[in-house]
Formats: C-alpha cells, structure tokens, sequence
C-alpha cells in the first residue's frame, strides 16, 4: 500500500481501514517515519493558525512512532502535546490518556529536557503534562532516567502547583499517581503535602492508600505495572479498543492514569436524520477552589460539589 494513503486510512476514522492500515505499516520506519514527521508538522502549523477550526488526527501516529522507536519523531510529539486545548482532543483523542506517556518513552532522544519543560507548561492540557510525567515514571524504570533527577523534578513541579487552578490539580493527580508507581518514599512529605494544600483529590488517590505505598520496602503499588508497558507493534497495542469491534459493550480500559471507560478515538456521527440542535449550554460562573460552595454547605468548593 502506497505509504500516503496507508497514512491517511490511519487517521480517516473507518475501524477496519485503520486496522489494516496499521497492520500493514509494520516494519515499515524507514519508509513512514518521514512522513509521520511532515504529518506532526502539518498539525502543529495548522495550530498556529488564528484562523484554523479544526486539525487532522494523528493520535494512531504516536504508536506507530513508538513502534519505530523513532527518536526524531519525540520533539515534536512532544510539541503536539503541548498544542492548545482547543486542538488537543481533535488531533490525539483517547491516545493521551492510552499510550502518549509510553510512547514519549518510547522514542526517548537522551535528554528529558522537552519533557521537563511539558509537565511545567501551565498552558498544557493537564493530561498531557500527566503523559509526561509517566513518561518520566517509565524511563526511570527502564533506567534512562537517574531516581534523584527524577525526584526532583516531582519536587520542583509539586512546589509549582497551585491549590487556585483546576488544571493543576489534576496535574497534581498525575504527579501523586506517579509517586505511587515509583514508590518515592525519599519525598514522602512533598507529596503527603500536596492533600494538605488541597491539591491531591482523596477521590482520585486515597491518602491512606499514598502513605502505605510511600514507605522503604513496601509492596509495588497495582499502578506500577503500567510502567511495564511496552509499544513494539502499533496494530498488537490499540487491536483491543472497542473501536474497533462494532458489537463490543463499553468496557474499562487500563489506562496510564487509572481506568476509565474505553471510547473510539475519532468523534462518531448519529444517523441521518435523528440529530436535533442541542439546546446551548451558558457556562455557570467560575467558582475559585477555596469559595464557599454555592450548595449552601459551609465548606469550600473543592471539598465539596467541586
């Protein structure tokens, strides 16, 4: 199969065009990396643009960057990371939460400098400065990435976090989850710290659970698996998606951050004739973290209905 449209099967949303077209891209770096590259760089110009509406998917392409061990391609998934909110889900979809951590892993250059610099974007998407940081969980593990420069980034991010940003409190989600998997018992308080702060969220990460997986010698935490992980065939590490069995339910996916619900990567369509304009929605005021909960509650809005 030509390699441009081979490509373009990849990200066109057909299950079964994508599915052949990712098993037949096997093997095949030296011939599709270049291409992959003109198509990161196409997204990443396309969001430059003021006056762009939408950008092509290319959340598959990660994979298969990650199968090709593709040093080159990490800079500028990295870039695509880093894109701005309004683009992010268009153009990577359920692949952030999947497999973006793993895949920067995967083409790691040498140097975690463009990671490093992820995770400290306030402007990222909070999940994807969360990729980041597993990424860095992952190298760790795999010994590309010294356990005291890793530390400290944790440190030198959970000093940055502010307990006032919705983001950064699910960034901070990220970084406590990382904790755990690498069981970073040297700065147990640093962490502990971040659910006295209000930015850890008991509902994501129990704080009892943190602690017990905070101490010299305890038992790998269930998440620390995930580090494990690996993407040597793009097809063999998406082939499970419901996405692409049309009579599967919905199912929980183990994902680098947690379960969650498993949904099709591409935005699906309802058939002709049952749409109806949805009813516009008026965003409600923003309430700050620490107000008072409109519910009436007498508790702040992050311990409550936030």
């Amino acid at each position: 199969m030509n390699a441009d449209k081979l490509l373009d099967d990849i990200c066109g949303g057909d299950p079964k065009l994508v599915a052949a077209a990712l098993q037949a891209a096997h093997g095949r770096a030296e011939e599709l990396v270049p291409k992959l590259l003109e198509r990161f760089g196409a997204v990443l110009a396309a969001t430059r643009n003021p006056d762009a509406k939408s950008v092509p998917y290319v959340g598959f392409f990660f994979y298969l960057a990650a199968e090709f061990k593709a040093q080159i391609a990490h800079a500028p998934m990295v870039q695509l990371l880093r894109m701005p909110a309004a683009f992010i889900d268009e153009a990577i979809g359920d692949v952030l939460t999947e497999g973006a951590g793993t895949a920067l892993a995967e083409t790691y250059p040498g140097a975690p400098e463009a990671i490093y610099d992820l995770i400290e974007d306030t402007g990222a998407d909070p999940f994807a400065r969360g990729a980041g940081l597993n990424a860095l969980a992952i190298l760790w593990k795999r010994g590309a990435l010294p356990r005291e420069e890793l530390l400290g980034r944790m440190i030198r991010l959970a000093t940055l976090l502010d307990p006032e940003s919705n983001n950064d409190a699910l960034v901070c989600n990220a970084l406590v989850s990382a904790a755990v998997k690498v069981n970073a018992h040297e700065i147990r308080d640093t962490i502990l710290g971040l659910y006295e702060r209000g930015l850890a969220d008991e509902m994501y990460i129990e704080s009892e659970y943190t602690e017990k997986h905070l101490v010299p010698g305890a038992a790998p935490a269930r998440e620390a698996a995930r580090l494990d992980k690996t993407i040597d065939d793009a097809w063999d590490a998406v082939k499970s998606w419901c996405f692409f069995d049309e009579d599967a339910p919905n199912q929980m996916a183990d994902t680098e951050f947690g379960p969650e619900y498993r949904s099709p990567p591409f935005p699906s369509s309802p058939p002709p004739g049952e749409w109806s304009p949805p009813t516009p929605f008026h965003a409600p005021p923003k309430i700050g973290r620490n107000e008072p909960c409109p519910c009436g509650s007498g508790k702040k809005f992050k311990k409550c209905c936030g």
